[in-house]
């Protein structure tokens, strides 16, 4: 009997067998979702199964008759998080509804004091994020691409007058931009020059390395950021923007301060795109699910540069 389940039985596939949690599990790990998406895709399957849903429970007309609805209401997923993993489920080759991704309140949300140059003592970790989002203020690419994204990936002109990135995944590509007086050179300069001075991040060759030793063995100082720690770090860095604004005696309304202490790099990201069309092409530009989009196909070999 237990053959003919593995087989699957006439007229029954596994999705209408009792749901164990190995039936499951198998159902999810036989989608391959691309590389750039795997570890979304992972936390899906994990959540999934959790739940007892089956991937098939997640194709529906709309996503109220979705399993992911239900799913999300159970992990308290925000729209943004929600429109994530569907998009993931549908590249893993599950049928799912298509949802936009819900763009951030059109209200302006300063980000000024995010982009404001950190103090000379400040700690490695703040001038990374500080690094990050300069940089990601012209090229505000997804947050999968900063974990893999090395030193190599990036040159500054003469005089640090200009900063180009070359970053190709799939068909993720750029091309030049002319933004004077951006702050991403500047600070990419800033942050090589105290690279240079710690053991561990001098000799890294990732972008944005880690910073400091973790709970896991391999999260050591120079070693490669995942997507949770980068997130984490970004919810420290706002927090810590936040207290320095609090200092000054610039604290912002309630409203504001609730959608600060809200704000995820996605949301950062989008607000940045939602602002600066040269910002928004740019990172139109890329595409980490080859097959999925041949946009700007002709420019591969072009670097995005920032002022």
């Amino acid at each position: 009997m237990a053959g003919s389940i593995q087989r699957g039985l006439p007229g029954l596939d596994d999705a209408d067998l009792p749901r164990s949690p190995e039936l499951l599990e198998r159902a999810w790990a036989a989608h391959s979702p691309p590389p750039a998406y795997a570890a979304q895709y992972r936390r899906l399957a994990e959540a999934a199964v959790e739940a007892g849903i089956h991937p098939h429970d997640l194709d529906a007309a709309d996503l109220a008759s979705s399993g992911l609805s239900a799913l999300a209401h159970r992990r308290g997923w925000r729209p943004a998080t929600v429109s994530l993993y569907a998009k993931v489920a549908r590249y893993a080759g599950i049928p799912c509804p298509g949802l936009r991704t819900p763009e951030p309140d059109r209200t302006a949300l300063p980000l000024a004091p995010l982009l404001a140059q950190p103090a000379a003592d400040a700690s490695p970790a703040q001038v990374r994020v500080w690094v990050w989002l300069s940089v990601a203020r012209r090229w505000p690419a997804p947050l999968p691409v900063w974990t893999g994204l090395r030193v190599e990936h990036l040159a500054l002109s003469p005089a640090h007058r200009r900063l180009t990135v070359r970053y190709l995944q799939g068909s993720a590509l750029g091309r030049p931009l002319a933004t004077p007086a951006d702050p991403a050179a500047a600070a990419w300069a800033r942050w090589l020059q105290l690279r240079d001075g710690i053991p561990g991040l001098a000799e890294s060759p990732w972008a944005l390395p880690n910073t400091r030793r973790g709970n896991r063995p391999d999260v050591t100082v120079g070693s490669q950021p995942s997507e949770r720690g980068l997130e984490a770090a970004f919810k420290r860095y706002v927090r810590g923007c936040l207290e320095r604004e609090h200092a000054r005696g610039r604290t912002p309304e309630p409203e504001m301060l609730r959608r600060y202490l809200e704000l995820s790099y996605d949301t950062y990201r989008r607000h940045v795109m939602a602002s600066d069309p040269v910002a928004r092409d740019a990172a139109g530009l890329l595409d980490l699910a080859p097959g999925h989009s041949a946009r700007g196909a002709v420019r591969a070999q072009r670097g995005t540069s920032l002022m």
